[in-house]
Parts: C-alpha cells; sequence; structure tokens
C-alpha cells in the first residue's frame, strides 16, 4: 500500500530524478556483471573464425547459385530468353522465400531444444520437420508444374511460355531446394556446417563449370541441368550425412527412401497435372481445373501420410 501511495503522491520532477537515479544504479551493476573488459585470447579469435569461415562460404555458394544462371542465360543464348526465364523464376523465388521463412523461424526453438532436451527427442522432431518438408515439396513442387505455364499464359501471353523439359528441370531444382530447408535448420542449430565445410565452393565451381560447358548445345536446359547436378553431387548427401551421421549418431537409409519415394509420386502427379493443365486459355477455365487438381492432390496426400494425417485430426478434436 506504500508503494502505491509513494507512486501517486509523487510529483513529476521528483518522478524524473527517482528514474533517472534508477537508470544510473542498474547501468552500472549492469555495466560491472557483463561488460567488464576482457583481452581476447588467440584461442577465442579462432575458434570465431572456424565457425564464421564456413558461414561465409555458405552464403557465397548460395549467392552464386541463385545469380550465375541468369546472368550465363543472358551472356550465351539471349536477353529474350533471359526475360521469359525470369518470370519463371519471380514464382519459383517467392515460394522459396516463403517457405524458407517459415523453416528460419524455428531454428532458435530448435537450437534451445537441443540444449536442453534428450537427443531421443531433438531426433523425432527432426524426423517430422523432414516429414513436413516433404509435403511442402509435394504440394509446392506439384502445383508448379500444373499450374506455372497456365498462369503465365494468361498472364503474359503464349508467346512467354517455355517448353515442358525447361518446366521440369525448374521443378527438379525447386524439389531439392525446398527439401534441404530442413536440414539447413539442423545444420545452422547444431553447428555442422563446420564439416565439409568446402562443400559450398565445390558446389558453385561445378555449377559454373558445368553450365558454361552445357548452355552452348543444350541452352537453357543446360543451365538449370548443371544447378542441379552440383545440388545432387554437394548439398544432396553432405547435408544429410552431417547432420543424420555425425550429429545424431544414426543410419542415413531410411531418408533417402523417403526422399526418392516422394520424389516419384510428386513428379508422377506433376507430369500428369502438366498435360492436364495444357490447353488453359483463360481465367475462368484455369480457375476450374485449379480447383479440380487441387482436390484430387490433397486426396494423393492424404493416402501418403495417413498417420500424420489422422493424428493432426484427432489433436483438432481434442
Amino acid at each position: 500500500m506504500s508503494k502505491l501511495l509513494f507512486v501517486y503522491d509523487i510529483n513529476p520532477y521528483q518522478y524524473i530524478i527517482v528514474k533517472y537515479y534508477y537508470c544510473q544504479v542498474r547501468k552500472k551493476t549492469f555495466s560491472k556483471q557483463y561488460f567488464e573488459k576482457k583481452e581476447i585470447t588467440k584461442s577465442d579469435v579462432t575458434s570465431i573464425l572456424d565457425y564464421v569461415k564456413p558461414m561465409v562460404m555458405y552464403r557465397i555458394s548460395g549467392v552464386v547459385n541463385s545469380s550465375t544462371d541468369s546472368l550465363i542465360i543472358a551472356q550465351f543464348i539471349s536477353v529474350l530468353v533471359t526475360g521469359l526465364y525470369t518470370n519463371y523464376m519471380m514464382i519459383v523465388t517467392a515460394a522459396q522465400t516463403l517457405i524458407r521463412t517459415g523453416f528460419s523461424m524455428i531454428t532458435a526453438s530448435i537450437g534451445r531444444m537441443i540444449n536442453v532436451a534428450d537427443k531421443e527427442a531433438v531426433y523425432k522432431s527432426f524426423t517430422n520437420i523432414i516429414n513436413i518438408g516433404f509435403i511442402i515439396s509435394f504440394i509446392a513442387v506439384v502445383n508448379f508444374m500444373g499450374f506455372v505455364n497456365g498462369f503465365v499464359h494468361v498472364w503474359a501471353g503464349p508467346d512467354s511460355v517455355l517448353p515442358t523439359s525447361t518446366v521440369l528441370l525448374l521443378a527438379i531444382n525447386l524439389y531439392l531446394t525446398i527439401n534441404s530447408m530442413p536440414l539447413v535448420v539442423y545444420r545452422e542449430a547444431t553447428g555442422c556446417f563446420v564439416i565439409r565445410r568446402y562443400i559450398p565452393l565445390i558446389g558453385a565451381f561445378i555449377n559454373i563449370g558445368l553450365s558454361l560447358a552445357l548452355v552452348v548445345e543444350f541452352k537453357i536446359e543446360g543451365v538449370l541441368a548443371a544447378t542441379a547436378v552440383a545440388r545432387i553431387l554437394t548439398y544432396f548427401w553432405s547435408d544429410p550425412n552431417a547432420v543424420i551421421v555425425h550429429f545424431f549418431n544414426r543410419k542415413i537409409l531410411w531418408y533417402f527412401v523417403k526422399y526418392f519415394v516422394n520424389a516419384v509420386c510428386v513428379f508422377t502427379l506433376g507430369y500428369i497435372y502438366m498435360y492436364a493443365m495444357v490447353d488453359v486459355s483463360g481465367v475462368s477455365e484455369l480457375l476450374l481445373k485449379t480447383l479440380i487438381l487441387i482436390v484430387v492432390q490433397l486426396a494423393m496426400l492424404a493416402l501418403l501420410n495417413r498417420p500424420l494425417v489422422v493424428k493432426m485430426v484427432e489433436n483438432w478434436r481434442k
């Protein structure tokens, strides 16, 4: 009660003086506790650099993989083809950014779980997030394959539509990228990026080298195929190995089995979607076929992930 009376009886000038004095005392106390000057030892610098260097390499590799394709296409094919490619990449980049943002939001939570929970619980959460990644890649890639040409046809005209082979290669790169995102979250949360730290640079060199070798003969398909091959030869096997084998000390076969089974389902259904949407010529027809194919897709997704769907329904009923 005395504290409440003090708060109401004090005038504004006294409050400012008391608040200033209180802040100064807290500042000095906080400074003594947390800002004591200490010399950085050589081992501290080495430890920091051991983590910074691999992160820089991953960032450089990411920029190279996402930016060099359009530059090579513009230089060796034409600016017109680059413009058509950019129309598709705008859709791909939007999907990747949205999905990557969702996964990056859980990195801190996973890092905290790794520090406070037992490894079995962390591994269980890892398998759940991997399964969620497979579901997201299923939805994103199948819809991309089925709807992107119809959307571009209605939006930019029939002359802006790329061949089926190009769309398929874009979908393969999208599939590889999305399914690598859960692994990237755990790679960064666990510090596994220090393992095989030169893999990103190797991937960048493979990407550029293969793109330059294939662009003259196979045009845009050669550049996209080079990007996919570079990912498969580096990140595709390196990230699962670093997280599953080195951190969790588990067998890795189950991951690749699920990966390929999901890939077969995705590209089989996606290929059917591509031919179902090939004659779209207007907005109403695009919307009608989109609605029908989404219903079919959700039914297939529920059948492939029946245990997860049953669990979600049970939680919803509770």
